[in-house]
C-alpha cells in the first residue's frame, strides 16, 4: 500500500502541511520536528509523489541526454560523469540514442518535452530539431559538434588545434604521406590541412577519407588509401568510430601498426592503452566537457525557471596529446 503524507501526518502528530515543509526542509519547522518526521517517514517507506511535486513546481527535475550511438567509449564516459554530476544536484538523466537519424533526433526532442523534463544535453544536432528546441525554450547545451544556429550554449573542443598537433608530430617523424579518415567536421580539416602546409607537405586529396561517424568509414578509408600507389605511411583517425573499425582493418590488409603504419588517433579508450604496440592519442577530457554542460544547463533552468532568457555562448575545452607507441621515425633514406 503506497504511504502518502497523511499517512506520515498521522504517525507524526502533526498537520498534513507540516509533513509537507519538513520533507521539503522548509526552515519554518525546528530541527526537531523535521528529524522526527524524516525518522517516521522513512520508517513507514514513504516515497515522494515526484509527478505532484512536478506539477507544483514546474519541474521534474530530469534531464534529457541525445547522443547518436553508444559505441563511442567518449559517449559512454560522458554519460556516467553527467549522470554522476546531475545527481549530486538532485536532477536523474533521461537517455536517448538517435543513430545519428534527424527524425528519430527530433522524436526525442519531442518525447523528452512530453516528459517535462527541465533541460537537455545534446551532441550535435540536426537544424530541424534545433529549430523545435528554439521555438519550444526548452534549455539546453550542444556539446561536440554545434550547430549553425544552436539553442543554447555550445561546448566544443579546439578540433583545429588538437588535429594540428597530431599531424605535427607525424610531420616531425618524418612522415610526408600522412592519411585523414574522418567523419564530416571542418574544423578538424582545417587542422591537418594548417599542419601539413607549415611542414611544408603539400595537401593530397587522394589521402582523405571523410565519410558519416560511423565504423563504415573507417573501414572505407582504410581501403581507399591502401590501395594507391604510393600508400601513406602514417594514419590519422579523427573520432572513435573511425579507428574502432580502421586499426582492426589496418592488420586485415597485412599492415603492422608501427612497423609499416603510424597511426594517431582522437579520444582515448582503455582498448588503445592496451593495444600492442599502444597507440598515440589526442585525448578529449570528457570530464571537464561533462562539468561544464552541467553548469551550464542547470544556470540556463535557474534562469528560465525565474522568467528570464538567457543568449547562448560558446566554449572550448583542450584536448591533450599522449605519446605511445604507434608512431615511428622514419629514416631520412
Amino acid at each position: 500500500m503506497t504511504v502518502d503524507l497523511r499517512a506520515v501526518a498521522e504517525a507524526s502528530g502533526v498537520s498534513i502541511s507540516t509533513v509537507s515543509r519538513a520533507l521539503s526542509g522548509s526552515p519554518r519547522v525546528s530541527p526537531t520536528t523535521r528529524q522526527r518526521v524524516e525518522k517516521i517517514a522513512a520508517s513507514l517507506g514513504y516515497r515522494p509523489n515526484v509527478v505532484a511535486r512536478g506539477l507544483r513546481t514546474r519541474q521534474s527535475n530530469l534531464i534529457g541526454l541525445v547522443i547518436p550511438n553508444l559505441v563511442s567509449f567518449t559517449f559512454v564516459q560522458l554519460f556516467s560523469d553527467l549522470q554522476r554530476g546531475f545527481r549530486e544536484h538532485g536532477y536523474e538523466i533521461v537517455l536517448s540514442v538517435t543513430n545519428s537519424d534527424p527524425e528519430q533526433e527530433l522524436a526525442s526532442f519531442q518525447t523528452l518535452r512530453g516528459h517535462q523534463v527541465d533541460g537537455v544535453v545534446v551532441i550535435g544536432s540536426y537544424e530541424v530539431s534545433t529549430e523545435y528546441l528554439r521555438t519550444t525554450g526548452l534549455p539546453a547545451v550542444h556539446l561536440f559538434r554545434p550547430p549553425e544556429r544552436p539553442a543554447g550554449d555550445c561546448i566544443t573542443i579546439d578540433d583545429v588545434e588538437s588535429t594540428r598537433s597530431s599531424i605535427r608530430l607525424l610531420a616531425e617523424k618524418g612522415h610526408r604521406r600522412i592519411a585523414f579518415i574522418n567523419g564530416r567536421d571542418p574544423e578538424t580539416m582545417d587542422g591537418y590541412r594548417v599542419a601539413l602546409a607549415e611542414a611544408g607537405i603539400p595537401f593530397d586529396d587522394e589521402l582523405v577519407h571523410v565519410g558519416g561517424y560511423n565504423t563504415d568509414t573507417g573501414i572505407a578509408g582504410v581501403d581507399k588509401v591502401l590501395a594507391l600507389d604510393d600508400p601513406p605511411t602514417a594514419v590519422y583517425f579523427g573520432c572513435y568510430e573511425t579507428w574502432l573499425s580502421g586499426i582492426p582493418r589496418l592488420q586485415e590488409l597485412g599492415r603492422t601498426v608501427g612497423d609499416d603504419v603510424s597511426i594517431v588517433c582522437r579520444d582515448d579508450a582503455p582498448m588503445l592503452r592496451w593495444w600492442r604496440p599502444s597507440i598515440t592519442v589526442t585525448d578529449v577530457e570528457v570530464g571537464r566537457i561533462a562539468g561544464l554542460a552541467i553548469s551550464r544547463l542547470l544556470d540556463a533552468i535557474s534562469v528560465r525557471t525565474a522568467g528570464g532568457r538567457t543568449e547562448s555562448g560558446r566554449y572550448q575545452v583542450s584536448a591533450k596529446l599522449i605519446e605511445r607507441d604507434s608512431v615511428v621515425e622514419l629514416s631520412a633514406s
